[in-house]
């Protein structure tokens, strides 16, 4: 029984900057710390065998792969960012506009999920994610995009917000992407006084719900934004703080209706996932068989 369990801890002091950057794992590292202390692990799913585990790093935007037999972590897997800018990526991205405008965006959302399980269905290994994205609150990790700095904008990011918006400071308004949460790389940069240049506007949680290939580490299957099918349900609420009218629109600049946590079981040989709304008051439930 527990009280008689033996643990063994599996640590991450074998992984340091360059296997990080290598797997494409965020480590903001405030405070001088370690990637060993910078990881942070926050949901666990296991293989059907009890073999292995995955393990959401949330704020790190990756995985780690566990061997559980031997208490050994033996990877790390990035999991990139998604393109708001494409058709089927909209997202709404301002809660000051006083209406629903879920539209493309040049802003590359971090996966960082929080919830994690995996399922088998025809001999694959697959992992679903509830991707609600989190920035920590004390170490500068986040700012509004109107409060960075556009000098700092490289090229190609200053030319998509003209673009879009005709002008640099027209993008930084309330109403289009000023008031949007995204990654402050100055306040995370080893060296605060050191300026970095912005190539993307990196948004915390990329509003979806995602399928990977556990073996690969492919992104196999997206629901997209889900703000558009909630627009269909429940538009009175469309990313309301606590998931009522009188909060309507007001975390659109902030990871919007949050999935964030989710559960999988086999219906009639059907493999359904649940996943529930942090925000929006609701559960939505997908078949993911294929």
């Amino acid at each position: 029984g527990v009280m008689n369990a033996t643990v063994t801890h599996a640590g991450f002091s074998g992984f340091d900057d360059a296997a990080a950057d290598a797997a494409g794992v965020r480590t903001p590292q405030p405070y001088g710390a370690t990637v060993a202390q910078d990881l942070e692990p926050e949901y666990i799913a296991t293989s059907h065998d009890s073999k292995t585990a995955w393990v959401a790093l949330q704020e790190n935007n990756a995985l780690a792969i566990v061997d559980i037999r031997s208490a050994t972590v033996t990877g790390l897997v990035g999991l990139g960012c998604k393109d708001h800018s494409i058709d089927g990526n909209g997202l709404d991205a301002s809660n000051r506009d006083d209406a629903i405008n879920i539209a493309t965006w040049p802003v590359c959302g971090l996966h960082m999920p929080d919830a994690i399980t995996a399922y088998r269905s025809r001999g694959t290994t697959w992992l679903v994610t509830a991707n609600e994205g989190d920035f920590r609150v004390d170490d500068g990790d986040r700012i509004r995009v109107k409060d960075l700095d556009p000098d700092n904008f490289s090229t190609d990011l200053e030319n998509a917000l003209i673009a879009q918006y005709g002008s640099v400071a027209n993008a930084l308004l309330d109403e289009n992407l000023g008031r949007l949460r995204v990654q402050d790389l100055d306040g995370i940069a080893d060296n605060p006084t050191q300026t970095e240049i912005y190539d993307d506007l990196l948004m915390p949680g990329t509003r979806s719900i995602s399928i990977w290939n556990a073996s690969t580490g492919e992104l196999v299957g997206d629901t997209g934004s889900l703000e558009g099918l909630l627009l269909s349900l429940t538009p009175e609420m469309h990313n309301a703080q606590d998931g009522t009218p009188d909060e309507f629109d007001s975390r659109s600049d902030d990871k919007g209706p949050e999935p964030e946590a989710l559960t999988v079981a086999e219906i009639d040989g059907d493999w359904i996932a649940f996943i529930g709304l942090e925000r929006q008051n609701g559960l939505l439930a997908f078949n993911i068989t294929d």
